[in-house]
């Protein structure tokens, strides 16, 4: 099974669907989640669930502000965006 999403989806939602993912995954004989035209909807929410103040949060703005910089290269937003996702997981992990 392939599925390939879409969309804009929160950084909670992308989250909870790679989780999902990785659950069903084995399931299947073959499962491949592409996210790759899944658009990061960045709430505030979302900034203040990595950290509200200090070094966390001020990497989480950052990585933000480049993420929707019309100043830098599609790749380099994406980079971007990526660590910010990674970034929420992490801080989302090691809170369960």
């Amino acid at each position: 099974m392939r599925i390939s999403t879409t969309g804009w989806a929160c950084l909670a939602d992308q989250v909870a669907l790679r989780r999902r993912a990785a659950e069903v995954g084995p399931e299947f004989a073959y499962f491949d989640l592409r996210t790759n035209e899944l658009g990061n909807h960045y709430e505030t929410t979302d900034l203040d669930e990595i950290d509200r103040g200090g070094a966390l949060r001020l990497a989480a703005e950052k990585l933000r502000a480049d993420a929707g910089s019309s100043a830098l290269a599609d790749a380099d937003r994406g980079i971007a965006a990526d660590a910010l996702a990674r970034l929420y997981a992490y801080v989302k992990e090691d809170a369960q």
